[in-house]
């Protein structure tokens, strides 16, 4: 669908998907709800501000499956006409000139349905503070002081629309002839390695990790710059480029034109997204007296150490847990032969990550094991975690602890096992997986896939969960629950490619001939 040029891309992608979800929804117009939910889908500015606001994630979503055809969206300018209509009263309003942005549709929906957004804690008074902050939003007049051009759609009384700005207030960008011209070269240089920067990082997580996640954050981060900078004039920063004359475009160092691998490409420019964002976060506050387009670069670079932190993590992972495709859960009253010979067996037959889980021992006992098998797993090349407990895990040497969605965060675990240890987060949908990921944690576990003996749970995440992980993370992660020799094949059509078992191998009546059968089926 072609909406009009002076509306900001990611404002166009979220019409699109609320014209998508009202057409699913049999409705013949963009409702609240279709814009709100896609505003959140879209994680953009507007989706920021709806958390600002305390909104939930399920207090907008919507069970609607949506209907791609594209034939759906022939009628999608004349859905969102007033929606639209509104927004760009709000551009006029508060911009005087400007693209149509997220946040003017977020807007224009208080335009249209104040009642039903006061449930969730959303004003027209309160967005004008977040968005702009400079406005004194105290003394507004209740009637029109501004002139509507003959082009400019009236205000309509009848559902309340009340200017909130006077547009007798200056705008906030400085006069043109005001603005040095080097502050415009130092941010169309530091805008275009910010871009720059972010495609090679979404290049080698497209091509080098297959990494679903992390590419939506990338674009996400991309789309986040993008609508900040359209704050400013393109036209003014185009003419005042100066490649020619830049002294830095000749400055160079050794180590510049060469990298040791494709994850160096990667982190280094992480590195420079960042240091690009710093310039552009400092100029901005010059040339752009609002604060608005700085405020949200800032936003963005504190989004990108996050996502650093993530493809880092991801990159290390991928090298610590290579080749590591069994993993064991040691809990004694499983076992059918003693608990340190199905341990023993285990490690020479391809297990090589074993987790210690025993929630009725004692801590002394608990340790005492603790430091046998960290012994044991030395010896045979494996990986210690231990369940639960990162302070019994630094009392053993362990390598790690594993924790569930209702213990300790990662960066809580972390606090207490340090940053070089490893942390693995349980998880039983995509969007659990996807926090984790962003959390920064080491590996996941998927699942329950199927029934299990060691946990009751009221809902299976299944085959689909692992299919969904397969298809969206390159983190490392194990199918947990019920996998056994029975209904391994199942497990590994759906995706998966390592596995996390307890029963299985505790209980089985030939360790040895259980855990090889297993261990060769995953490594083919």
């Amino acid at each position: 669908m072609a909406f009009s040029a002076s509306i900001t891309p990611g404002a166009q992608r979220s019409l699109e998907r609320a014209t998508q979800l009202a057409v699913s929804d049999g409705a013949d117009r963009i409702d609240t709800r279709h814009m709100l939910w896609a505003l959140w889908l879209e994680e953009g500015h507007a989706a920021a501000l709806l958390e600002a606001l305390g909104v939930r994630r399920d207090q907008l979503e919507l069970t609607i499956v949506v209907d791609t055809d594209s034939s759906v969206a022939l009628d999608a300018e004349s859905m969102s006409e007033g929606i639209i209509q509104e927004a760009r009263q709000f551009v006029r309003l508060f911009e005087q000139s400007g693209e149509l942005t997220s946040e003017h549709l977020l807007l224009a929906l208080t335009c249209q349905s104040e009642t039903e957004l006061g449930k969730l804690g959303i004003t027209r008074e309160r967005l004008v503070e977040l968005i702009y902050p400079d406005r004194d939003t105290t003394s507004l007049p209740v009637a029109p002081e501004y002139q509507l051009s003959d082009a400019a759609p009236q205000p309509d009384s009848d559902r309340g629309v009340q200017p909130i700005v006077s547009a007798d207030k200056p705008p906030s960008l400085k006069p043109t002839l005001d603005e040095p011209i080097q502050a415009y070269r130092a941010i169309d240089a530091a805008a275009n390695r910010a871009r720059e920067g972010l495609r090679v990082v979404e290049d080698y997580v497209r091509f080098g990790l297959n990494d679903r996640i992390l590419i939506g954050e990338l674009k996400s981060c991309r789309h986040n710059l993008a609508e900040a900078l359209n704050q400013l004039d393109p036209t003014q920063l185009i003419r005042s480029r100066d490649t020619v004359g830049d002294q830095g475009t000749t400055v160079t160092t050794s180590h510049e034109y060469t990298r040791g691998s494709l994850e160096s490409i990667a982190i280094a420019n992480m590195k420079r997204v960042q240091e690009a964002m710093r310039t552009l976060e400092e100029f901005l506050k010059y040339v752009d007296t609002s604060g608005i387009a700085s405020a949200r670069i800032e936003q963005t670079r504190y989004r990108s150490y996050t996502l650093e932190k993530a493809l880092a993590t991801t990159i290390a992972a991928n090298q610590t847990f290579a080749g590591r495709v069994l993993y064991m859960l040691v809990t004694e009253s499983l076992c059918r032969q003693p608990w340190k010979d199905v341990v023993l067996e285990a490690l020479a037959s391809g297990v090589n990550v074993v987790q210690l889980r025993e929630k009725s021992l004692s801590d002394a006992e608990i340790i005492e094991r603790g430091h046998w098998l960290r012994r044991e797993t030395s010896n045979a090349g494996a990986l210690l975690i231990m369940n639960d407990r990162p302070d019994l895990a630094v009392a053993v040497s362990a390598d790690g602890v594993h924790v569930g969605q209702e213990e300790m965060s990662v960066n809580e675990a972390r606090q207490i096992l340090g940053p070089a240890a490893l942390v693995g987060v349980s998880t039983h949908n995509l969007d659990q997986a996807r926090n984790a990921v962003l959390d920064g944690a080491d590996y996941l576990g998927v699942g329950p896939v199927f029934q299990t003996k060691t946990k009751r749970f009221q809902e299976y995440a299944g085959t689909a969960y692992v299919a969904e992980v397969a298809s969206h993370t390159s983190l490392p992660w194990f199918a947990i629950g019920g996998i056994g020799p029975a209904n391994l094949k199942e497990a590994i059509l759906a995706g998966a490619s390592r596995i996390a078992v307890s029963g299985t191998i505790c209980g089985a009546h030939d360790v040895k001939k259980e855990t090889k059968q297993m261990a060769q089926r995953l490594l083919k």
